[in-house]
This record gives structure tokens, C-alpha cells and sequence, in this order.
């Protein structure tokens, strides 16, 4: 195999030929060895054993094709390719988030017929939900708290006076 790669690029580059003066101005000459049709590869000497070169068609062949897959990607059975979106430490996951699937509206009218955009994995909306949930404990908190104040006070006026401070604590929590 070692040999097979050594001939290839061995004998299929360019190299400089020399240099052509024509009066005032200077040509650069270059050799073209260049493959240009890929059934031109088997020709190609890779060795010599005596009087006999071994060409590649003798140890192999070569073709125009796909190069053999070593990783597939498929979303509910169906061939797909993946994107991962990767924040940088220290900025906001949720802005990031709904940035990019911004772009991605974008882009899916540029696409061609049949293909689609797809958001399989979020971390966004889990910050989200925990985002909620920490607004609907703190009002459900407080309203707890003015209870008990209540309760344990009878007054009115301090449950009161309880309940403003509490909504200002929402307010720079939530922000």
C-alpha cells in the first residue's frame, strides 16, 4: 500500500519546468503530470521486479465513486446529516438557542424540495421550564407566606405589608 501511495504522488504533480525569456518578458514553464481520468491511475508504476513493471492495474484498480461512508446519521429512519451547535462558555444557551433557530427558519426556504429543518436536542427548553417553574414556586411562595403571616398575626395590615415586599423580590429574581 505504502508503495501504491508513494507512485501516485510520485507521478501525478506539477512541477516547475524552467523559465522561457521572450524579449522583455519571463514565461514560467511547468510539467503537467497531472491524472486527469481516473482509468489513467491504472497505468500508473508502482514497482519494478527485473524488466517487468507492476502497474496498479496489476495490484488493484482504480475508479471514479463515492468514498465509502464511515459515519451515517439517520432521523427516524431516514438519512440525515447532523448539526451541533456548541455555545462559548459564559454567553446565554437560551439566546443562543433562539438565534440559531432563527437562522434555521431562514434556511429552510432556501432548500430544496423534500428537505426540512429539524431541532432534535434542546438544552433551551429545559432552562426554560426551570425558569417557569421558579416563577410559579416563588408566587405560589409568597402567597404561602402571606398566609401564615395572616394566620399567625390576625392582622391584616402586616400580611399586607408583607405581600408588597414580596412581589419586588419577583421582580429582580425574574429578570
Amino acid at each position: 500500500m505504502a508503495q501504491v501511495a508513494d507512485a501516485v504522488k510520485a507521478q501525478n504533480m506539477e512541477l516547475p519546468g524552467g523559465r522561457v525569456d521572450e524579449g522583455a518578458r519571463e514565461l514560467t514553464v511547468r510539467t503537467m503530470g497531472r491524472i486527469v481520468e481516473p482509468a489513467q491511475f491504472n497505468n500508473l508504476v508502482v514497482a519494478s521486479r527485473g524488466t517487468y513493471s507492476v502497474k496498479l492495474s496489476d495490484v488493484g484498480y482504480a475508479e471514479d465513486g463515492a468514498e465509502e461512508p464511515r459515519t451515517e446519521a439517520r432521523l427516524n429512519g431516514l438519512p440525515a446529516v447532523t448539526l451541533v451547535v456548541s455555545k462559548q462558555s459564559g454567553q446565554n444557551t437560551v439566546a443562543i438557542a433562539d438565534a440559531v433557530k432563527e437562522r434555521l427558519k431562514e434556511i429552510t426556504s432556501t432548500l430544496p424540495p423534500g428537505f426540512k429543518t429539524e431541532v432534535v436536542g434542546d438544552q433551551s427548553v429545559f432552562i426554560k421550564a426551570s425558569i417557569e417553574a421558579i416563577q410559579t414556586h416563588l408566587i405560589e411562595g409568597s402567597i404561602l407566606a402571606a398566609i401564615v403571616v395572616f394566620v399567625f398575626l390576625w392582622s391584616f395590615r402586616s400580611t399586607v405589608i408583607a405581600g408588597l415586599a414580596i412581589p419586588t423580590s419577583l421582580i429582580a429574581t425574574s429578570g
